[in-house]
């Protein structure tokens, strides 16, 4: 006969084994230095990122609490979470909020309303409005205050950091990416993913699956809003990672030819230039990219140190105007693709580079991080990629990206460079 289980002491040991691991981790943190770029442009989100010491400790309390929380929470709790609320019931609200443009109308008067206000000012129906505001404060999109008025008690809801990100036109916005990742062609490719790939003898992305061919197909194939919604997702991920390249990478000298190959309009060669005044640069993508690039260049005054090409880094007589690059950033892109092509990719890098010039990927690099929360976005991003990449295209440890650069005739000196942030610089 079995002993009667403890469920107190089955919960309390793993918690209080997490406590100490975090305790003791902390003193074999890795830890940066930073680097101070020779200008700060305003609106920086550079000055934004916490200290190296501040960031280790943060993101360690951070993975001690979630923890914490998840072994706590009982298995059917846990279990409705993953099925509802983290991955549809939660997009679908911060995606209703954003379509609405519900933050916007907030910030843009006074910061904080009521819901028969906000209704009023947004074409909303007030009382399913107010079901939606509900769940916004549940996920700390937004936050109440009771107030006093002539009619009595009212209460007015305000955007939190993280619901000011829902807004169209602030430094960090991830509003298109939410709008992007509520489209019903993404949650068919994923759901087709799971159904259909997994079981499939010879698989096919689920984007094929769902949609008969793959994702940059049916892009040029007449859906060219969800192209430039997709291009300006890419754009939103790259002032994130970006700021973080910033922060932490040492660039050759502030002389230098930065060139982001698939750098869509141009947001992260932009952010690089503003930051080194005496740097040029060139953004490379696919032709049909290239008249929005040329124009967000204009817009953000660096036409006369950048230039948008456009070309195939599959086809390297494409890249020729590469040739005077010191830099070529490779950011989020690696990850698109198998091992075949990838090694193609940096293939043709080298072939167009000249001698010195250097090779920077930026990704999520698998097992590089000792917060759980940190490797389970990587493996859900792992994940993501079977739905909408063709298959081969996954999230890749240190060691395959160092096999991909040796297969493709690079010298073994390459190393990784941690970040503030999710990804990681090779």
């Amino acid at each position: 006969m079995n002993a009667p289980v403890d469920r107190k002491s089955s919960l309390y040991l793993p918690a209080l084994v997490a406590l100490l691991a975090a305790f003791f981790g902390a003193k074999t943190l890795k830890c940066g230095s930073g680097v101070t770029p020779p200008f700060i442009p305003p609106g920086s989100l550079v000055p934004s990122l916490p200290s190296w010491p501040v960031f280790n400790v943060a993101v360690r309390l951070n993975g001690l609490f979630s923890y914490l929380a998840e072994v706590t929470a009982p298995p059917n709790v846990r279990l409705h979470k993953m099925a509802g609320a983290t991955w549809v019931v939660s997009g679908y609200v911060a995606r209703a909020l954003a379509l609405h443009e519900i933050p916007d109308a907030i910030a843009a008067h006074g910061g904080s309303l009521t819901v028969g206000e906000i209704a009023a000012k947004t074409g909303t129906n007030p009382e399913i409005l107010k079901r939606y505001l509900d769940a916004a404060e549940k996920m700390g999109l937004v936050a109440t205050k009771r107030v006093g008025s002539r009619d009595g008690t009212k209460t007015t809801f305000r955007l939190t950091s993280t619901g000011e990100l829902l807004r169209k036109d602030v430094v960090g916005s991830l509003r298109d990416m939410v709008l992007m990742m509520g489209q019903s062609y993404v949650h068919d490719a994923n759901r087709a993913a799971g159904e259909v790939t997994l079981k499939a003898k010879v698989p096919r992305s689920g984007f094929f699956e769902a949609n008969g061919k793959e994702q940059w197909n049916w892009f040029n194939d007449g859906h060219l809003e969800e192209m430039n919604e997709f291009d300006r997702t890419m754009t939103a991920f790259g002032t994130e990672m970006s700021t973080a390249i910033i922060a932490d990478w040492v660039p050759p000298s502030e002389e230098f030819k930065f060139c982001d190959i698939a750098g869509g309009h141009g947001t992260t060669l932009a952010l690089i230039l503003q930051h080194y005044p005496r740097a040029e640069g060139i953004v490379f993508d696919r032709p049909e990219v290239v008249p929005a690039a040329r124009e967000y260049l204009q817009e953000q005054g660096i036409a006369d140190r950048a230039s948008a090409v456009g070309g195939d880094f599959f086809d390297s007589s494409t890249m020729q105007e590469l040739r005077s690059c010191d830099v070529f950033l490779l950011k989020w892109i690696i990850h698109n693709w198998d091992d075949k092509h990838s090694i193609e990719i940096l293939r043709n890098l080298r072939r167009v580079g000249q001698e010195g010039a250097r090779l920077l990927i930026s990704d999520f690099v698998v097992g590089t991080s000792s917060i759980r929360d940190f490797e389970l976005v990587k493996a859900q991003s792992d994940i993501f990629m079977l739905g909408m990449c063709p298959i081969g295209a996954k999230e890749r440890t240190e060691a395959d990206f160092l096999r991909l650069l040796n297969e493709a005739g690079y010298p073994q000196e390459s190393k990784l460079v941690s970040l503030r942030t999710l990804i990681s610089l090779l």
